[in-house]
């Protein structure tokens, strides 16, 4: 079973989708137009290579996947703080802080491996 509270060797589990977001962060200013807005590259930038950069380190220690929250978190509070004009960064950054934050939770069960009452 893969736990946060694991903090030995654990695998990737729904990682492999933090990692598509991360690349996604990291070309999406381009893909989306928002290009000419440096606060938007330097955003989406640096926390798709730190989202790349924690799921990978998250195999040897579990516990790192909780700040998978908080750069969601993150992802939210961008999307209306910074002084983007774009409405694509926006919705880009609401829409990944969403999932990224999906992913971390759902990455981990609320179940110990020998509970009996997920029987099928």
């Amino acid at each position: 079973m893969n736990t946060i509270w694991n903090t030995g060797r654990t695998s990737l589990g729904l990682g492999w989708a933090a990692l598509v977001f991360g690349g996604w962060l990291v070309i999406s200013p381009f893909a989306l137009g928002f290009a000419h807005e440096t606060t938007g590259i330097a955003n989406n930038v640096i926390t798709g290579l730190v989202l790349i950069l924690l799921t990978l380190a998250s195999t040897r220690n579990g516990l790192l996947r909780a700040l998978f929250v908080l750069l969601g978190g993150w992802l939210y509070i961008a999307a209306f703080s910074l002084s983007v004009s774009n409405g694509r960064f926006l919705w880009n950054d609401l829409i990944v802080g969403f999932l990224v934050i999906i992913c971390a939770v759902a990455s981990e069960t609320p179940y110990p491996q020998n509970d009996s009452s997920r029987a099928s």
